[in-house]
């Protein structure tokens, strides 16, 4: 064969390659190569078809041997290296792109393949200048705009994130992924109607998008439209049924609806599909909590088969905290928790930090969610040190409190959303604490105390706990009323010559025993009317569904007042329109029933045995209001029916139950702090001094 013809066939090898015909273009590079075994390109783009159909092997042979011949084509090294990377040899791979680069400066690909290399060995800044090299070298490179999008959204910076995204968008309309991409950092960042709007083009690009379907329903059920959200993560499993977020997900979706014994199905159908799915695992722990029939010894027999389902082999590496290596000075208290911000929790929590910090405590806030709002700066005022770590692994969050020396860090979430109990199962501080964010045991071994008070957990109850019991002497907790609460009310009675019952307890907490309760008062007060306000509420299915529910006991509809999600002044208002408040059971209100006390609104409750069903039994205490604590259902029935037909009662309950409380050890925010301060440092000493934890009582 002369040359003409091995150029004539090489440029067809070429055609053939560039139009997808592998088979056609490898036939004529091979006959090339039979005649000159030493042609180079043939060689190399012999290797690149390897590559390309998965032989990596044989593509760095390929490569090697044309490389060996000439080893000054660019195009040789940068191939080399992405067969190197494709068989996760990273290092080798980077080598030959910087040596492509050197070649040739301007050699785009290889400063974009060169950026993904390094993306996979985490050297994420390094990758970022090379995705903008590439870019400025090719401003409409829309790959590595999006490339280079996802590393930003990973690392935070969502504003630029979304431009490079935009900028994709622009480039390549027709691909679904570059919607979808835009949609994921748009929705990070809390705009989910324009999050949505992007979810919904890449649906519509490919109507059969997983992943698209998944993100769209976590976007409306973030806008509270349960039933659209529940369709698309429903919609998500049919395509995929053994996609265990999706599963998870509409769990929670359900729980929120109050249909516990179908979320119970999804998270339990999550953990069969990936039994290592720690979220899901604590949502079925959560969620039990919530059910009728829950008791102390079965919340704690779950728990700890959370930890030895998701901490397996993490004790192994826990870190020697010994005391004598300490730097000296007072105790440093960490904090760790996703509700820093206009949630229960945060509101539970920022009265004791604000104290604690007044009082010359230097504290660390670690705050794993993104979300913040004018609570949000209230706690970076307290804090000494606030650390946002939602992006950081469980593995970099442990380094980086154990780096900052805490040595007594709270958990402020439990098993609850946000979490973050695998750092604490890797034992970054050498004392861990519970307190507050989650009403029983974690189930952890790392975790040391469990903070409370005697009324949710009495005497003989801290057996069922794997932490060691401390109590403070009044309540768990602190009190701050809603700012802007408007003042108690006159008595709805007065005027609608009736009593109205009020519920503004969560949906999850109604429970069909509940309704059931409820339904035997309603039927011996055929007058009386119950007001039920709660956040899910304003979807007209939940409305329809617990209509049915007290309908199959009788209840007529026109008896029940349903009323939605309102800002936090106008829900204390809505509670001065019941005369009396039921409790749910068998988890109890907590903020809801000092709440609905503060606006001089009695609670009935009827305590058992477990935290979250005792938080109205404390509340009620410290309120001196006994009388309102039921032993049994029977009992709850007929008190409130008694307290129902007595109006003047109930009027002299409501002129008094402000000042009562206000007086009460639930608002003496001064001595909670005491005893707050008098539980750290005995916590504090038994480590100083080497003793190992043990359950302790703070005196009042």
């Amino acid at each position: 064969m002369t040359v003409v013809p091995i150029a004539k066939t090489f440029a067809a090898a070429l055609a053939a390659h560039r139009a997808g015909r592998l088979e056609d273009a490898e036939a004529l590079y091979r006959r090339i190569l039979a005649v000159e075994p030493n042609h180079g390109d043939s060689l190399h783009y012999l290797g690149l078809i390897a590559h390309q159909v998965g032989r990596h092997d044989l593509a760095l042979e390929l490569i090697g041997r044309a490389i060996a011949l000439n080893g000054r084509v660019p195009e040789f090294h940068n191939n080399i290296g992405e067969a190197h990377r494709a068989l996760g040899q990273l290092g080798a791979a980077i080598e030959h792109y910087h040596r492509a680069i050197a070649l040739r400066a301007g050699y785009v690909e290889a400063h974009y393949n060169l950026a993904n290399t390094l993306c996979d060995q985490g050297r994420m800044d390094e990758a970022v200048a090379r995705y903008r090299r590439a870019l400025t070298l090719r401003p409409d490179y829309a790959e590595a705009h999006n490339n280079l999008g996802t590393v930003l959204h990973a690392q935070g910076h969502l504003d630029e994130a979304i431009k490079h995204y935009r900028r994709v968008v622009a480039l390549r309309p027709e691909i679904p992924e570059v919607h979808y991409n835009l949609g994921t950092v748009l929705q990070d960042q809390g705009n989910l109607a324009t999050a949505m709007t992007h979810y919904e083009k890449a649906l519509g690009l490919r109507p059969g998008y997983v992943e698209a379907h998944y993100n769209l329903g976590i976007v409306l059920r973030d806008q509270g439209r349960l039933p659209e959200a529940a369709a698309h993560y429903r919609q998500a499993l049919a395509l995929r049924p053994d996609y265990a977020e999706a599963h998870n997900n509409l769990g929670n979706l359900l729980k929120d609806q109050g249909r516990l014994e179908d979320a119970v199905s999804c998270f339990t159908r999550a953990l069969e599909l990936r039994p290592d799915y720690a979220e899901a695992h604590s949502n079925l722990l959560f969620t039990q909590l919530y059910r009728p029939g829950v008791t102390l010894a079965g919340v704690l027999a779950a728990a700890q088969g959370w930890n030895g389902a998701q901490t397996r082999g993490l004790r192994a590496a826990w870190p020697c905290h010994d005391p004598k290596t300490r730097d000296g000075g007072p105790l440093r208290l960490g904090f760790v928790s996703g509700d820093f911000r206009n949630h229960v929790i945060g509101h539970h929590v920022i009265p004791t930090l604000e104290r604690l910090a007044a009082a010359g405590h230097r504290l660390t806030c670690y705050s794993n969610n993104a979300t913040e709002d004018a609570l949000t700066a209230r706690f970076k005022a307290a804090a000494a040190t606030w650390r946002p770590v939602s992006r950081l692994t469980d593995q970099a969050l442990a380094e980086t409190i154990r780096n900052d020396g805490i040595d007594i860090l709270f958990d402020l979430s439990g098993h609850t959303a946000y979490n973050r109990l695998l750092v604490f199962a890797r034992k970054p501080a050498p004392v861990q604490v519970c307190w507050v964010g989650y009403p029983a045991t974690t189930g952890l071994e790392a975790m040391d105390y469990f903070l409370n008070d005697r009324h949710q957990i009495p005497d003989g109850a801290e057996a069922y706990y794997q932490e060691k019991v401390v109590r403070l002497p009044n309540s768990y907790m602190c009190y701050e009323p809603v700012a802007d609460a408007p003042p108690v009310a006159a008595q709805p009675y007065d005027a609608n010559g009736h009593v109205t019952f009020g519920s503004f307890n969560e949906v999850k907490k109604i429970t069909p025993q509940a309704i059931a309760v409820w339904s035997e008062i309603l039927r011996r007060l055929p007058t009386a009317r119950l007001l039920l306000k709660a956040t899910r509420f304003g979807d007209p299915d939940v409305q329809d569904r617990y209509r049915h529910l007290f309908g199959g006991h009788g209840i007529a509809s026109e008896r029940l007042d349903f009323v939605g999600a309102t800002s936090p002044a106008e829900h204390m208002a809505f509670m001065s329109r019941a005369d009396l408040a039921l409790d749910t059971f068998p988890f109890t209100g907590g903020a809801t029933t000092v709440d609905a006390l503060w606006m001089g609104v009695p609670v009935i409750t009827c305590p058992g045995e477990t935290i979250s069903s005792r938080h109205s039994l404390g509340h009620l205490t410290h309120a001196g209001l006994t009388e309102l604590i039921a032993p049994n259902l029977d009992r709850y029935v007929a008190l409130a029916v008694e307290l129902a037909q007595e109006p003047v009662r109930l009027a002299g309950l409501r002129a008094g139950l402000r000042p009562r409380l206000a007086a009460s050890p639930l608002c003496a925010g001064e001595s909670f702090v005491r005893h707050v301060e008098a539980a750290v440092t005995a916590m504090g000493e038994r480590y100083l001094s080497g003793q190992p934890p043990e359950a302790f009582s703070v005196a009042g």
